[in-house]
């Protein structure tokens, strides 16, 4: 039987690390509020994670890592 290898995606790992550290730390961070009343930390995490998720998909996708 041929068992292929699979690759663990470390580059993958390590931008959702990124996310979750750095959008932990933004939410705990006392912003000033922005539009909708909403603190400039939210509009960060919410539409700023938005891209950096699409963007790390894209990069899984084309390169596999």
């Amino acid at each position: 039987m041929n068992e292929s290898k699979t690759r663990v995606p470390i580059v993958s790992m390590i931008l959702m690390a990124v996310f979750l550290v750095g959008g932990s730390i933004g939410l705990l961070v006392d912003w000033p509020a922005g539009p909708g009343n909403l603190d400039w930390g939210v509009w960060v995490v919410l539409y700023g994670g938005y891209g950096y998720v699409i963007g790390a998909a894209i990069f899984h996708a084309r390169t596999g890592r």
